[in-house]
């Protein structure tokens, strides 16, 4: 099941994942009661109730509820009493996100959310091995959700040999920390090209993503003096060896008009 996870990095969820099905934005309309599930830093696993509504190209999870019949179930899991907002891309049939916001139950206006989110399969068979009472299955599913975050298996390993197993900024080359970096958002196999991708070390990655480190057509690094400073960046990424597997610009130059 295609499915996005959102990943929190700071505030009262960090370090937890929501996982919401990607099957759940193809119509619109407003769905009173939905649940779905939140992942904990401790691999625990448990639901959270919110009502959907899906409009246009903004979808909207309101975990109070319209009347706020589902503040008390979520109390009793300390779910976060709130609407969580996905902005999608327009014309993209709410394929490709945007942006994600919050804003707090008592609050009036949204809030860029501080998190990292992508798009993975998680089949039946990986939530079935999931167990937050037995050690084995929770090792195992910490590996999956290290193997989601990397990127598609046969991507990362073309990337693995483009940049010879090396961060195309940092330069660091702990495999454990390399992850597949998608430059145009990833849209199925025809997205997991070596051109579309960069190597990159796991935080990077985040800032990428986030737009805090872009790349210009003529791979330049372009990113605030703060984040230079304290990262060490270079001018320039580190290419591939091979031309045919340098970052295709008209992704990197979209990417940055996006942003």
């Amino acid at each position: 099941m295609r499915t996005l996870v959102v990943y929190w990095k700071s505030g009262e969820a960090k370090g937890y994942s929501d996982l919401l099905p990607c099957r759940w934005f193809e119509a619109e309309g407003e769905w009173p009661s939905v649940t779905h599930d939140i992942l904990g830093p401790r691999n625990g696993k448990w639901p959270a109730k919110f009502t959907l509504t899906v409009k246009g190209d903004v979808a909207l999870f309101d975990y109070a509820g319209k009347n706020g019949e589902h503040i008390s179930a979520n109390e009793n899991y300390t779910v976060c009493i709130g609407t969580l907002k996905i902005v999608f891309k327009a014309n993209s049939s709410r394929t490709i996100v945007r942006q994600i916001l919050w804003r707090n139950h008592d609050d009036k206006k949204f809030q860029t959310a501080d998190v990292d989110y992508f798009e993975q399969d998680l089949t039946e068979k990986e939530d079935a091995l999931f167990n937050p009472l037995d050690l084995e299955d929770g090792r195992k599913w910490i590996k999956q959700m290290i193997v989601l975050r990397r990127g598609q298996s046969s991507f990362r390993k073309k990337l693995m040999i483009a940049y010879e197993s090396r961060c195309a900024i940092t330069g660091c080359t702990i495999p454990e920390v390399l992850e597949a970096a998608h430059i145009s958002p990833y849209m199925g196999d025809k997205t997991n090209h070596v051109t579309n991708g960069l190597l990159l070390r796991a935080d990077i990655h985040t800032l990428f993503d986030c737009g805090l480190i872009e790349v210009s057509r003529d791979y330049k690094i372009i990113a605030p003096d703060h984040i230079r400073t304290f990262y060490q960046l270079p001018e320039r990424i580190t290419l591939p060896h091979v031309k045919r597997d340098w970052p295709n610009q008209d992704a990197l130059e979209q990417k940055l008009r996006d942003d």
